[in-house]
This record gives structure tokens, sequence and C-alpha cells, in this order.
């Protein structure tokens, strides 16, 4: 027979860990914020180096340069921005098309986070989009940062 103390530890153990359980899940979809700035805008350049890393089931990365061409909802004061896509294995990947340099996509982006390593320092292995190839990108850490979360990104059907 188990004694009462034990029962009592044992239903303290399950009451924390369903409670811990709430509060991981709370916390990881507050991260999912609503997008702060929604924008059109070209891919101009890409981290060519993470696509050798993007090969396991772990969180995969993605890192794009892109130059405005509108704001739709916010206000960003540079002309290019460092948008990171970070999703999981099972979520949907960037389109191919993002990277040839002369399409418009609609991005709804939040401002990532000042900790947010993968916003820091420059681009190690950029690679321009061939649309792209005249214009000099910016790769240093002072661009502004984004988080593009899966389902944030679509063809721009505005074009003009």
């Amino acid at each position: 027979m188990m004694s009462m103390k034990k029962k009592r530890t044992i239903t303290a153990v399950v009451i924390s860990l369903i409670a811990l359980t709430f509060f991981v899940l709370y916390s990881s979809e507050a991260q999912r914020k609503k997008p702060g700035l929604i924008l059109t805008g070209v891919v101009v350049g890409y981290d060519e180096s993470l696509s050798l890393v993007n090969v396991t089931s772990a969180p995969q990365l993605q890192v794009l340069i892109v130059r405005i061409v509108r704001s739709l909802k916010g206000h960003e004061e540079s002309r290019y921005i460092k948008v990171v896509y970070q999703y999981m294995h099972n979520d949907p990947t960037l389109p191919k098309e993002i990277v040839d340099g002369k399409t418009q996509w609609r991005f709804e982006l939040t401002r990532a986070a000042a900790q947010d390593q993968s916003c820091m320092g420059p681009l190690q292995g950029l690679k321009q989009t061939p649309g792209a190839d005249a214009e000099e990108i910016p790769n240093d850490s002072n661009l502004p940062c984004y988080v593009l979360q899966p389902g944030g990104i679509k063809l721009d059907s505005n074009k003009k």
C-alpha cells in the first residue's frame, strides 16, 4: 500500500507537470505574434550556407535579404531587411521562385527579438539572386531583422 505522503507527492508532481505543459504551450504560441510589418518586396540575397545545415528533422532556418518595394502595414526606415524564416521539418519550405530576384512577394513579419542569434552578425555565405547582380546588397549586422512564420509569404497579387 502506498502511504498518504507518497500519494500527495505524486499528485503534486502530476499537477506541476500539467502546469508546466500549459506554460510551455502558451509561451510557444505567444512567440508566434501577429505581424507587425506587412510589405511587398523582392528577395535579392540569401544565406547559401544554411541549405547545407538544413538536412535534419530539427528546426530549420533560412535567411533572406529583401529589398522593400512598399509597406502595407507598419514602417521600416531601411530599404533592405534581413528576414529569418524559422520552420519545422513538416512545415512548408519557401517556394523555389523566391530567389529569382524579380518576383515580388507579400511578407507578414514580426520584429525579431533582440537576443535572436540568427539576426546577429553578417551573413556567412551571401548569394545574390540573379536579378540583383548589379545591386550593392548590405550583408552586415546593422540590417533590421524580422521573423517570417510558415504561411507568412505569398505572391504579390497587387504588383503594379
